[in-house]
Formats: C-alpha cells, structure tokens, sequence
C-alpha cells in the first residue's frame, strides 16, 4: 500500500515539473522589471527617428553603413547596437529613460563616443 501512494506522489510530483517546465518556454524572455530582451530585432531607420536619442545617432554614427538592432527595452532603458554587414557589434547604445542620458560607446576601441542629457 505504501508503495503504490509513494509511486502516486512521484508521478504527480513530476507531472507538476513538467508543466511548469512547458509555461517557461512559453513566457517572453523577461526578467521582471517589465524589461523584454531582443535576440535578433532589426530596427528601421524609420523606427530611429522615433526615439529621442535619433538626432545623436545620425551625428555619431554613419547609418547608411550600420543597421540598428534593439538589445533591450524596458521602463529604464534602451539598447541598441549598431552591427556591419558582417553582423559584428561596432557601436552601442544606451538611452537611459528617466535622466534622458544617453551614451554612444565604440565597441572595437571600447571608448565612449558621446555621454550627454538630452535637452
């Protein structure tokens, strides 16, 4: 008799594992604070000229020449690199939401390009 209930409460005890495995793969890939992180998400230059941060792009950054990709996106912050044709990182940026900060490093010299407030 002790068997068969112990036998019960491991398959119903795995069961319970495997469901929660199944609703964490379906989740979008977030860590909380209501932050989305983005694999592979092109962004237009279109969809550039919608952030505050657009005007210091264009200045800093031959756009003709590096696509954008969204890193991440959350109530704080925006990341964006800025890749060659060979999909490697040159530039990124990040926009602090909050103080309007927002700093263009260049990844190969690993030097900070621009580190202001927008007005």
């Amino acid at each position: 008799m002790k068997k068969v209930v112990i036998a019960i409460l491991i398959m119903l005890l795995l069961s319970a594992c495997m469901s929660n495995t199944e609703e964490n793969t379906k989740k979008e890939n977030t860590d909380g604070t209501g932050s989305i992180t983005f694999e592979e998400t092109g962004i237009t230059e279109d969809t550039l000229q919608k952030f505050p941060e657009y005007k210091t792009f264009k200045k800093n950054i031959d756009l003709q020449t590096y696509h954008a990709q969204m890193k991440d996106e959350s109530n704080e912050k925006r990341v964006i690199v800025f890749l060659n044709d060979k999909q490697k990182e040159i530039y990124k940026s990040v926009y602090l939401k909050g103080t309007k900060r927002v700093k263009i490093i260049k990844l190969s010299e690993d030097e900070v390009m621009v580190n202001k407030v927008l007005s």
